[in-house]
């Protein structure tokens, strides 16, 4: 069994998942890698034979821990028995089991063996918490213009904080002045990470100011900001 299954996040809506469940995919059987085609088909193959045994399910997607690999699978609202036999007629080395409790299981399709992983909340990975904001970025020390330098180190620095994100560079045009504009990115749920990040910029350019944009509107940071406040505009109310 692939040793990375016992560290999957899940993606999936909370609020729309059974109180216990099997999660069983019907992806790439036998540990073995298949077609995007093979596998959309072998899901449909799945969903079909749930809905007309009439079993409910829910759309939940394991993927691995950088997110860069993910299997659709079904939140099936069974026994552990019913989702091992599910798994074995669909030729899955393994399944998961959430429990009443919220503990979940790793199940293993082949004998009767499960391993405990822990709390099942920690490994949900909820779409509708990951909100897009963009961090405006002016040249340093009140400078024009960025240095190759200087954008290296606003990638390193968002890397330390933020796997993903994206960089583009822009001209703002003033009157008959024109300097550079970088538009940083982000796609998270940990906002106040975020904020973090921009304290970072903010010191590291010698700049009283930032702009950070999220839902087309524009808030400055500041050495005075009110963390809390600035999430409210945006009604994303978070402790301070």
């Amino acid at each position: 069994m692939n040793p990375e299954y016992k560290n999957a996040p899940f993606q999936a809506i909370p609020d729309q998942l059974p109180s216990s469940f099997c999660i069983i995919t019907a992806w790439n059987p036998r540990g073995e890698t298949s077609s995007l085609l093979e596998n959309r088909q072998r899901d449909i193959e799945l969903q079909s034979f749930l809905d007309a045994k009439s079993i409910p399910r829910t759309r939940i997607v394991g993927t691995s821990e950088d997110g860069s690999h993910g299997e659709p699978g079904w939140a099936v609202a069974c026994s552990i028995e019913v989702g091992r036999t599910l798994g074995k007629q669909f030729d899955q080395e393994a399944i998961f089991h959430k429990s009443e409790d919220g503990l979940l299981r790793l199940v293993s399709c082949n004998d009767e063996s499960c391993e405990e992983l822990g709390d099942f909340r920690v490994r949900v990975r909820n779409p509708q918490q990951n909100f897009h904001f963009s961090i405006l970025l002016s040249p340093p020390h009140g400078g024009d213009r960025f240095q190759a330098t200087h954008e290296l180190e606003i990638r390193l620095r968002a890397a330390k904080w933020f796997k993903k994100f994206s960089l583009l560079k822009k001209e703002l045009i003033s009157g008959n002045q024109s300097s550079d504009l970088i538009e940083l990115s982000i796609v998270t749920g940990r906002v106040t990470d975020l904020v973090f990040l921009i304290d970072d910029f903010r010191i590291s350019f010698n700049s009283s100011t930032l702009q950070i944009v999220h839902r087309g509107i524009a808030q400055d940071i500041h050495d005075w900001t009110d963390t809390p406040e600035l999430f409210a505009v945006w009604n994303m109310p978070i402790s301070p």
